[in-house]
């Protein structure tokens, strides 16, 4: 008896633990050298898409585009980007590393999100580019159980890498919350049981 509640407690804490671990985003599986942009209609990776344009990627040998490791962009002017969970629920999603697009566009990029929240209602951010050519993080605050997230890409156009994002975890599911309250009702069965047999 004692087994099988302290496991239900284990597996209870696991199951909301790994609701909220985090994944990123880093377009790691697009780096190649000598290659030039590589253009795709959508991309997938960690249990997230991408969607909304068509995207490429800057590579090695792009001097004034890659800035040190492989990115993504929307190649349409005023191309919406949304980021959604493959299985449709829903995210947190914490923080993006932003960078102008190229030299030959320049800096000072603005980037409006807007996320909308499962259930109803939007979250908006908006973060500006302003400190030359190399990859800058800005955390997104409150973009939390999301069931999705866009962007548009505008002049002077900016590129995207390692977005950190998160199962949301706002409220486990009932499963787990059973398994978690059967655990700590058994074990204080057994505390009581012990201090019973003290007496």
């Amino acid at each position: 008896m004692k087994k099988i509640i302290a496991l239900s407690l284990i597996a209870a804490l696991s199951a909301l633990a790994g609701a909220a671990s985090a994944t990123t985003i880093t377009f790691d599986s697009l780096e190649q050298a000598g290659k030039g942009l590589q253009g795709m209609p959508s991309y997938t990776e960690n249990g997230y898409t991408l969607t909304g344009g068509s995207f490429a990627s800057a590579q090695q040998n792009l001097t004034g585009w890659y800035f040190g490791s492989a990115s993504l962009f929307n190649n349409i002017g005023d191309g919406v980007t949304t980021l959604a969970k493959n299985d449709g629920t829903s995210f947190d999603f914490d923080s993006i590393d932003l960078a102008p697009l190229a030299t030959a566009f320049g800096s000072g990029a603005t980037v409006s999100f807007v996320g909308l929240v499962h259930g109803g209602g939007t979250v908006n951010a908006s973060y500006t580019m302003n400190s030359g050519y190399a990859f800058h993080t800005f955390a997104l605050t409150g973009f939390d159980n999301l069931d999705s997230v866009s962007w548009t890409e505008s002049s002077p156009y900016h590129q995207f890498d390692n977005i950190v994002l998160k199962s949301s975890a706002e409220v486990p599911e009932p499963g787990s919350l059973a398994l978690l309250g059967l655990g700590v009702l058994g074990l204080g069965a057994v505390r009581r049981r012990k201090q019973g047999a003290a007496a």
